[in-house]
């Protein structure tokens, strides 16, 4: 019995030894937008394109590791260089064991753009413990409290360096439960955003940040379980996926009511002729590099097009090019759909779902079952890319498209048979019939 004892003892003390050992050899990382006006981002690191692209305003990336060090570090716009950066260069120091969010706040029309690097508390919980950090983005606005059930949580957190030394982060250890979340005005003691009642969930870390403007707040909560930290990070943020491919696909989609048939041209080359209303184009293999779509009336030049938009293909990637708004108002405008198509598992099909049709209206795609697969989709616009994708069990399934607020039905999608490893393109269009499908065979690896 004392061997066996001792023989417990001694593998308790070697995964006590490699567990450190793990930590502390990587440092580990993630980017949170809140730069109000600042468009999406890439991350720079040492000069160099990251793994962090296309971050979108009020996103919060995945982690990520680094080794521990110091870095140069930067943020542009997406799809330019690191010689565009509107933020950085600047050196951040992680180190080993570190968790950090790099924050870029502030508001591009009143020329505040900062970038913040904020220390996490990533350390083990124990059963039926939480964590709660709260962050200040608001550059604008005066210092918050924050309570939970009406007792006092942060006091006096207000945007990093408005105060003092006062970072605007603060984090606290609580036991699972549902908490009444206020966030009050330090000064008038109003309320400015109510979270309402929140769960937090056992050994999962809370980032909750107050973004936006002092007039128009809005608040993100991104939730991390703790349970193992050694499955958090999703790689390492300087090895970016594909980086090596040198060719892409396009395919572009007719969704602006009122707009005739479009011929579209790549670089000058017809590209896709007499696409329709509701037409989505079959993906075209194109190199890497820098194109300008155009999109001309059917049967004539590029030279009269209508349009212009100028993308970046990277490896491997899949982007359907959507046309939409309305040429009358001017409002026509190209925008890019970036697909996923990474392999699915086994027995999951995959759904990306745009909403086409201009205005402030945000939609719900519900399945016949009650599963609501996408939640308050917006038009395309600062804030929103307009589209989401889910990766679902295959099945025949009909989908709603859903008011988000009333909740009417806007469109009715039939009874179709999902496939395994299948891509499907679900628009929720102008018009009639207001939706439109298509599928493309998702690659084996």
């Amino acid at each position: 019995m004392k061997k066996l004892t001792a023989l417990f003892f001694l593998l308790g003390l070697l995964v006590m030894s490699i567990m450190p050992s793990m930590a502390q050899d990587t440092a580990q990382l993630r980017v949170a937008h809140f730069l109000l006006g600042g468009g999406d981002v890439d991350l720079y690191i040492n000069g160099e394109l990251s793994a962090a692209t296309r971050v979108g305003y009020g996103d919060v990336t995945e982690w990520y590791t680094i080794a521990p060090g110091t870095y140069s570090v930067a943020l542009a716009p997406a799809r330019t260089s690191i010689d565009d950066a509107v933020l950085g260069p600047v050196d951040f120091t992680f180190d080993g064991s570190s968790w950090t969010t790099l924050a870029a706040t502030g508001l591009v029309e009143q020329g505040v753009l900062d970038l913040w690097a904020l220390p996490e508390d990533y350390s083990p919980l124990t059963f039926n413990e939480t964590r709660l950090s709260v962050f200040h983005a608001v550059s604008d606005g005066n210092p918050v409290d924050v309570t939970y059930n009406d007792q006092l949580l942060f006091g006096l957190l207000a945007y990093p360096g408005s105060l003092g030394d006062n970072d605007g982060f603060d984090s606290v250890t609580l036991t699972v439960g549902s908490y009444a979340i206020d966030v009050l005005d330090n000064i008038s003691k109003t309320s400015i955003l109510d979270l309402g009642q929140v769960s937090l969930n056992d050994r999962n870390n809370y980032f909750v940040t107050v973004f936006g403007t002092a007039v128009n707040p809005t608040v993100t909560v991104v939730s991390t379980n703790m349970v193992d930290v050694t499955t958090i990070p999703v790689g390492d943020i300087r090895e970016r996926t594909n980086a090596d491919a040198t060719d892409g696909y396009l395919r572009f989609a007719h969704f602006s009511s009122g707009t005739g048939d479009v011929d579209v041209y790549v670089n000058g080359d017809l590209a896709a002729s007499g696409v329709g209303f509701s037409a989505i184009s079959d993906f075209t293999m194109y190199a890497v590099g820098d194109y300008t779509i155009s999109v001309a009336p059917a049967g004539t030049s590029a030279s009269d097009a209508v349009l212009e938009y100028e993308l970046r293909l990277f490896g491997a990637e899949y982007i359907t090019v959507a046309f939409v708004g309305v040429i009358e108002n001017r409002t026509l405008e190209a925008v890019p759909v970036f697909e996923n198509f990474e392999p699915t598992d086994v027995g999951q099909t995959r759904i990306t779902f745009f909403n086409a049709v201009p205005g402030l209206q945000q939609v719900t795609l519900a399945r016949n079952d009650g599963l609501l697969v996408v939640q308050d989709l917006a038009y395309p616009q600062e804030g929103s890319d307009g589209y989401a994708i889910s990766d679902l069990v295959t099945g025949r399934y009909s989908f709603k498209v859903v008011d988000f607020t009333t909740p009417a039905t806007l469109a009715e999608v039939p009874e179709f048979n999902y496939a395994n490893s299948v891509n499907y393109f679900l628009a929720y269009i102008p018009g009639d019939s207001g939706w439109v499908l298509a599928e493309a065979p998702i690659p084996a690896e």
